[in-house]
C-alpha cells in the first residue's frame, strides 16, 4: 500500500576503493603510486557519481581524518562497526565488489585503535 511508504534520505557509501598497481607503475616510485592510485579512485568516484548510484563522497578510506579525539573516536566507531561480528552478535557488513568477481559480503580486517588508545593519544 502506497500509504505505507514514507520520504527518507540517504546515501550509498563507499567504504574504500583499493587498486591494483601494475609493476610498471611499481617500478616508477612512490610518488608514481600515490599519483596513479589517486587518479584510479578519482575515475572510480566519478563512475559511481551518476545514475544508478549517485554517490555523493569519497571513500571512507580516503578520508583524511582530524587529529582531534572526537574526530579520530567517530573514525575508530566507524571502523570498528565493519568488522566480523562476535558469535550472536551482528555487524555492519561490507559489499565487496570486484573486477571479475561476484559481489559478496566482506568485513574491515584492517587495524585500528581502540577508544582508550584514541584518548591517551589525544589528551
Amino acid at each position: 500500500d502506497p500509504d505505507d511508504f514514507r520520504p527518507v534520505a540517504g546515501d550509498h557509501d563507499i567504504f574504500d576503493i583499493e587498486v591494483n598497481v601494475p609493476q610498471s607503475v611499481l617500478d616508477m616510485g612512490p610518488e608514481e603510486v600515490e599519483r596513479y592510485v589517486r587518479q584510479v579512485q578519482a575515475d572510480v568516484l566519478q563512475d559511481l557519481s551518476g545514475p544508478p548510484l549517485n554517490v555523493q563522497h569519497g571513500a571512507h578510506m580516503q578520508w583524511s581524518v582530524p587529529s582531534t579525539r572526537q574526530a579520530q573516536g567517530i573514525n575508530v566507531r566507524i571502523l570498528d562497526s565493519h568488522r566480523p561480528p562476535a558469535p550472536g552478535q551482528t555487524g555492519d557488513a561490507l559489499l565487496r565488489v570486484a573486477r571479475d568477481q561476484p559481489a559478496h559480503i566482506s568485513y574491515f580486517q584492517g587495524a585500528s585503535l581502540t577508544l582508550d588508545e584514541v584518548h591517551r593519544i589525544f589528551r
